[in-house]
């Protein structure tokens, strides 16, 4: 649908003057130069799995920013210029190397460690940990920065290393990615497989820590389990809804309902393959999913949680196939899964048009106040029900 000049007018001054919150695995956006091309072609030459060349880009930024050489202060630059365009105030960042196991503790690990080094030289994103610190850091002007694991599996079975992970500032965790741990089991298993003891006792030591139980990788069993154990309101950052359009990666109207029950919080993604068998499809199909949770939901628990990253289109094209293969060796997905890269809905190119996912609301419709909700109340309310309640 094409928005009137009055229509983007309003859109933009609701995206831009308001909280705007996502579910952005990678944190950063893509910074592509002549050097960035040539590492990309050095290491596909060499073989490299395409998600470790990826992110490689995340060290490449890092080395030249705390160099501060003249190419660093671009990156700076750049990634500033991005994420204003954005207008995404807080960002729900995932800890790992998406090329190696993201059960693998070491993994998390490193990536806590690069995060607190980025955030030590690039000064418009800062950590944190609380929701009063969030609306802090917005009225600073800074984005908040929120860290998250996708497969809580890196616990093993010592169930006291999530203190440990707390006190490193990690926030949300997903019981399980998208095969199983010893928590629970994820989206490609088979349904009936549930949360296990120990996975019980997760989500009670969870609660316990104020620690939000995400289940948006979680099969069928194991996100109805999860929900049901928990004491403190469940969230899905990032899914979509099965009848709208049947994947693994969706949940059952009978999920929705159930977190719905547990005052939760439903993040529809933006990531095509999961919302429509169209490899390129418009906007229409997320406000479909959209529509659908909020008629479960309510409108005042449903939100986005894109999922930008490793199959958009500001990956280099030189990547996109290589992308695909390392989701399915490195992620646990697999070929059925209608996986497409290079593509986003609309007219997205990068990061910085989530301004249009905005303008999407409003051509769908919704009132001011409904937009508002959807684009970053809703999370932040959520946020609060889960620590407080």
């Amino acid at each position: 649908m094409e928005l009137t000049q009055q229509q983007k007018k309003r859109a933009g001054e609701l995206h831009y003057s308001n909280f705007v919150f996502d579910y952005y695995p990678q944190g950063i956006p893509l910074v592509i130069d002549e050097q960035v091309k040539e590492y990309v072609a050095e290491n596909l030459a060499r073989g490299v799995d395409g998600a470790a060349i990826l992110a490689g880009f995340h060290d490449l930024y890092l080395k030249e920013m705390e160099s501060g050489s003249a190419r660093g202060t671009r990156i700076k630059q750049q990634l500033e210029k991005s994420l204003e365009k954005s207008g995404v105030n807080c960002i729900a960042i995932t800890m790992g190397n998406p090329s190696r196991p993201l059960m693998d503790l070491n993994n998390i690990t490193t990536a806590i460690a690069w995060w607190k080094r980025f955030f030590g030289t690039f000064d418009g994103m800062v950590e944190c940990h609380t929701p009063e610190e969030v609306e802090k850091s917005y009225v600073n002007k800074k984005v908040s920065a929120l860290f998250c694991l996708q497969d809580g599996g890196c616990i093993g079975e010592n169930i006291n290393l999530l203190e440990i992970l707390y006190n490193e500032g990690v926030r949300f965790i997903q019981v399980s990615f998208n095969k199983a741990n010893a928590i629970g089991h994820g989206s490609t298993e088979s349904k009936e497989k549930g949360l296990t003891e120990f996975g019980k006792k997760v989500v009670e030591k969870m609660n316990a820590l104020r620690m939000v139980v995400d289940v948006s990788h979680c099969n069928y069993q194991t996100t109805l389990d999860a929900i049901r154990s928990s004491e403190k309101p469940v969230m899905v950052t990032h899914s979509s809804c099965k009848s709208v359009f049947t994947h693994d990666r969706a949940k059952t109207d009978e999920e929705i309902k159930a977190l719905a029950e547990n005052n939760g919080f439903f993040g529809v993604l933006l990531v095509p393959s999961f919302l429509s068998a169209n490899p390129r499809p418009d906007f229409d199909i997320v406000i479909k999913h959209l529509r659908h949770a909020i008629s479960i939901m309510g409108i005042d628990r449903v939100g986005i949680g894109s999922d930008w990253g490793l199959w958009s289109p500001d990956v280099p094209e030189e990547l996109t196939e290589a992308m695909i293969q390392s989701a399915i060796k490195n992620l646990g997905l697999s070929k059925k899964m209608n996986l497409v890269a290079g593509v986003a809905p609309g007219e997205m190119k990068d990061y910085s048009d989530m301004y249009m996912v905005t303008e999407a609301l409003v051509g769908a419709g919704f009132s001011d106040e409904q937009i508002k909700q959807i684009i970053g109340e809703n999370f932040m309310d959520f946020w609060k029900r889960a620590v407080d309640t």
